[in-house]
């Protein structure tokens, strides 16, 4: 992902129609306004790639929403949930699958009506309408969750490791390939 193309990402599936990119200027004057500051991989997204874009397929619609328009919530405060916790309950969902574990963190509730949780940037919507969260602070900031579930890290099905923003984002890339 070091072209400029914005549909530099249609080589991995259908083609990923960004907005264009953000100078470093416009990301720092983002994050002091807001009191943050963004993930690597997310930043080098926004930089390289584009400020969000829609990938359509078929029926489906994938957003990234470009940063700082009014879709993006985010949320003030420390991400509650630390790596340990996460570790624990995805060996719980490996070891026992959904049925021991039907709720993979009751204290997450994304799901639910409200803001996601605290230390969170809501900045994408899935096909069937689920959003998406980047964790930005916390120990597990830069990793990707969505409101499926009521709340789950989006991990790598080889190894449960959460994803990153860019690892993330080429997974999804990928997965559209199969969308009909």
């Amino acid at each position: 992902m070091h072209s400029r193309d914005p549909n530099v990402a249609g080589e991995w599936g259908a083609p990923f129609s960004a907005e264009p990119s953000l100078t470093a200027q416009e990301i720092e004057a983002w994050e002091a306004a807001n009191g943050v500051s963004l993930p690597d991989e997310y930043r080098l997204f926004l930089l390289e790639v584009g400020n969000g874009g829609q990938l359509a397929h078929a029926d489906c619609l994938f957003t990234v929403w470009p940063l700082g328009e009014k879709r993006d919530v985010l949320t003030v405060g420390t991400f509650p949930i630390t790596e340990r916790r996460l570790r624990e309950r995805l060996g719980l969902l490996r070891t026992e699958g959904w049925a021991g574990c039907p709720e993979l963190l009751p204290e997450a509730a994304f799901g639910k009506e409200g803001p996601p949780l605290p230390g969170c940037l809501d900045f994408g919507m899935y096909p069937g309408g689920d959003q998406v969260f980047m964790v930005i602070t916390g120990e597990l900031r830069g990793t990707i969750w969505t409101a499926v579930d009521d709340g789950v890290p989006e991990c790598d099905p080889s190894s449960w490791e959460p994803f990153n923003f860019l690892s993330w984002f080429e997974d999804v890339l990928l997965e559209a390939k199969t969308w009909r």
